[in-house]
């Protein structure tokens, strides 16, 4: 189908305050719960058992007011998986953990990339969880954890690789329906609204693992694309009157 020209795409904020309800909705992945994520390994001491656990506590209950908040909460936290990883940088679970804190990270950064210097710090660390997702598909490949890896591609402003991997991965894995309500979300963004909606659609119909999820964003997509449709062509019957 035709794309619109460039100039009619959403312009960086407004893809923030689009893709904010599609982070909550259709990121494939669930992210492990903070305490999960920095939960120490057996072998290590008390003493370090006793300080992640009171980090971890820290960043389930602070509620952040700002960007600087955020990372104070997690960059600790990413140094000390990244630690962990100088020492067993193929573990897998650590991959997954540390992939998941910074897409989480910047999920939790994007209220607050309301200018330009912010916007580029939540980028910053969409793409370094892209970089570490890549890292785990080396070892564990999953359609799920590219689906992660894209959509942190997207956040991260890189909307075009963000969209040629969705679009493999459709091809490779016909049937996954995140993938596609994922593409039908960046084809939104990029003002394809027609390609939007055919992805949307076929999410729902592939749907078979019955993720509510999914279809809860596919569907609410479709309404609210078929009401904009509705809208201008109202508009331009009333305009021609």
């Amino acid at each position: 189908m035709k794309s619109t020209n460039k100039s009619e795409r959403t312009t960086p904020f407004m893809k923030v305050v689009i893709v904010v309800f599609a982070a909550i909705l259709v990121i494939t992945l669930m992210l492990p719960s903070l305490s999960a994520l920095f939960a120490p390994a057996k072998e290590e001491s008390a003493q370090k058992q006793s300080e992640e656990t009171s980090q971890s506590a820290e960043a389930e209950n602070q509620t952040p007011q700002s960007a600087q908040d955020v990372d104070n909460v997690f960059r600790p936290a990413a140094d000390a998986l990244k630690k962990r990883l100088e020492e067993k940088p193929d573990n897998v679970a650590l991959l997954n953990d540390l992939s998941s804190l910074y897409f989480n990270w910047g999920i939790q950064l994007m209220p607050f990339a309301k200018d330009q210097a912010t916007l580029g710090h939540m980028q910053q660390v969409f793409s370094t969880a892209a970089e570490t997702y890549d890292k785990l598909l080396g070892i564990s490949p999953s359609d799920t954890v590219t689906v992660d890896k894209n959509l942190s591609l997207f956040y991260a402003g890189k909307s075009d690789e963000a969209l040629k991997g969705l679009e493999e991965l459709t091809k490779k894995s016909p049937d996954f329906a995140s993938a596609w309500a994922n593409l039908g979300m960046v084809y939104e963004t990029e003002g394809r609204a027609d390609d939007a909606k055919s992805a949307y659609k076929k999410a729902i119909e592939v749907n078979k693992e019955d993720n509510s999820r999914v279809e809860l964003y596919a569907e609410s997509r479709l309404e609210a694309l078929e009401k904009s449709n509705e809208t201008s062509a109202s508009a331009n019957t009333t305009s021609t009157k």
